[in-house]
């Protein structure tokens, strides 16, 4: 039986009805009321000529669009706004600053244990950091896909939810807890006992949490990271394995698998990369830091890894992922879930330890910016952070304090879904698509931009 496409032939005295075909699976013919093709002499479907050079000349128009594109929007020179300008809190406790980078922004604990967001959901009209929470004195935070866990000084760990209700308790009870990260809708959080426990992500009231299960627990672990499904951990014993989730509920994983036979490992990040004490990466595009040692603080991994040198200097090595894209807002149906982050360098060819990250070897160490007082660094897979000397952060990379911007790329891609959804018939067999999202670009920042600076209070 042909599908509906929501198009009713009808009869004119200077028209006559027709059975109208198109090809199917091996050939066979089907009945659609659409653009006419026909037979050719073997009977089987072919698609009316004009029609295939009609549809070969948009896509090469639109090919050479995007290319031009992409040209464009790399050499757009979008406005900055001025660092947010805080007074200096350092005088009033001994904490120094941390910053916990996410796929969409990141979170500040400032000296003073007060807790600041940036990133995607800021209000501030010129997309600068702002504060979160000041009424408790925040430790660290954590970042899982999809959501923030903040921990206090006293050990008691929040959920942060948008909405008035922005604080919700962790209800899991009696723990104490080395770190927290996770995936889609899961938590793991591992113990100062090295086990690691995980639940299912509860978007419900607060109080409640899901049923808690132990995970690998023929291990005891010093670090664990998590990424989508995807799963990285060290154990005691200095030994990388990889894991991952298996379907959706109820919560279980694969059992992990040895990554490498090296037995110096010490952490792990972003789900996918990790370090050694000697230097070695993993998952990178690089084999090792310059540096002898790992000193956390001094390096961040990612598609680009960065690394503070010894006299101050920074300098990476790899390369971006595509840009960044979300959904234009009020923008009718997106076939993106939520936001699409960028290409991950590490690959899961990595993880799967099938080899090391796309271009390995093909890149060589660069010098960001003439700077020589950088103190430290902080990055996720797209999104770098850094501090000088001059109590300034820094960020560079994806840069989510832009607003998302509509580039010829992004038009000429959605003028060719929507060209496609009224030639094809969707997956489901529903018929075409309507009202398809527009995918903005998300601004990317090539060298370091000021983002914070804090200043001395004027006697």
């Amino acid at each position: 039986m042909g599908k509906s496409y929501g198009l009713t032939p009808t009869m004119t005295p200077t028209t006559r009805k027709m059975d109208l075909q198109v090809c199917g699976e091996g050939g066979e013919s089907r009945k659609r009321p659409t653009v006419a093709v026909g037979k050719n002499r073997n009977g089987k479907c072919q698609i009316d000529p004009l029609r295939q050079k009609i549809l070969t000349t948009l896509a090469v128009v639109l090919v050479a669009g995007l290319v031009a594109g992409i040209i464009a929007s790399r050499r757009a020179s979008p406005t900055l706004p001025a660092p947010l300008l805080l007074p200096m809190s350092l005088g009033r406790s001994n904490a120094a600053l941390a910053v916990y980078p996410g796929a969409t922004g990141a979170m500040f604990v400032l000296p003073d244990g007060s807790l600041w967001q940036w990133g995607t959901g800021v209000k501030h009209p010129d997309g600068l950091p702002e504060l979160f929470d000041d009424r408790h004195r925040w430790a660290k935070a954590f970042n899982r896909s999809g959501g923030w866990l903040a921990q206090e000084t006293n050990g008691n760990v929040w959920e942060l939810r948008p909405g008035p209700r922005h604080l919700v308790p962790l209800s899991v009870t009696n723990q104490d807890w080395v770190e927290l990260t996770g995936g889609v809708m899961y938590t793991l959080g591992l113990q100062r006992d090295g086990t690691i426990l995980g639940w299912e992500l509860n978007s419900g009231p607060a109080g409640k949490t899901n049923a808690i299960t132990e995970v690998a627990t023929n291990f005891l672990w010093r670090g664990i990271s998590a990424s989508g499904p995807f799963c990285i951990g060290v154990s005691s014993d200095g030994m990388l394995w990889t894991w991952e989730r298996r379907g959706l509920s109820p919560l279980t994983f694969t059992q992990p698998l040895q990554a490498t036979s090296n037995t110096n490992w010490i952490g792990v990040a972003g789900g996918q990369y990790a370090w050694s004490s000697s230097g070695e990466l993993w998952g990178a595009p690089v084999a090792r830091l310059n540096s002898p040692k790992a000193i956390q603080g001094r390096f961040a991994l990612g598609s680009i890894v960065h690394e503070i040198r010894s006299d101050g200097s920074l300098w990476a090595i790899g390369a971006p992922g595509p840009p960044t894209s979300r959904p234009m807002a009020g923008g009718g149906i997106s076939t993106s879930f939520g936001v699409s982050g960028r290409s991950v360098s590490g690959s899961r060819a990595a993880l799967n330890g099938r080899g090391p990250a796309p271009g390995f070897g093909k890149f060589q160490w660069r010098r960001v910016g003439e700077r020589s007082d950088w103190v430290s660094i902080w990055g996720s897979d797209g999104t770098y952070y850094g501090l000088t000397s001059d109590s300034t952060v820094w960020v560079w990379g994806a840069d989510w304090g832009q607003k998302p911007i509509q580039t010829s790329q992004d038009t000429l891609a959605h003028a060719w879904d929507e060209i496609r959804d009224h030639i094809q018939a969707s997956p489901g067999g529903a018929g075409p698509m309507a009202g398809r999202a527009m995918m903005l670009t998300q601004p990317y920042q090539d060298a370091p931009r000021p983002l914070m600076r804090f200043k001395p209070v004027s006697k």
